[in-house]
């Protein structure tokens, strides 16, 4: 349904990317029985993307604030996590 495509960076940090553009755009926007695909499945993603905060929440108090670093530290290091060894961050400091 979906490509994947498997990107190794520098870091030797492995990343998956599915790719579901293909599919998104074959969907019709008016199909013959009237109704969007597209709008239907953007939807869907979105209620997919915020359901995720509350099994979160439900799991333990501390997830969510835990999930909210980690994209936290994507974000600031653009993906690149063997930067943070740059600041003395180890491995065995990290592991529980």
């Amino acid at each position: 349904m979906s490509e994947s495509r498997q990107e190794h960076h520098k870091d030797g940090e492995a990343t998956l990317r599915v790719e579901f553009r293909k599919v998104f755009k074959s969907l019709c926007k008016k199909s013959q029985d009237g109704k969007n695909y597209q709008a239907y499945a953007h939807h869907l993603a979105r209620a997919y993307l915020y359901s995720n905060r509350i099994v979160l929440r439900q799991t333990s108090a501390e997830a969510e604030g835990i999930f909210d670093f980690i994209i936290a530290l994507h974000k600031a290091y653009d993906g690149h996590w063997g930067l943070l060894q740059d600041y003395g961050l180890i491995q065995n400091k990290v592991d529980i």
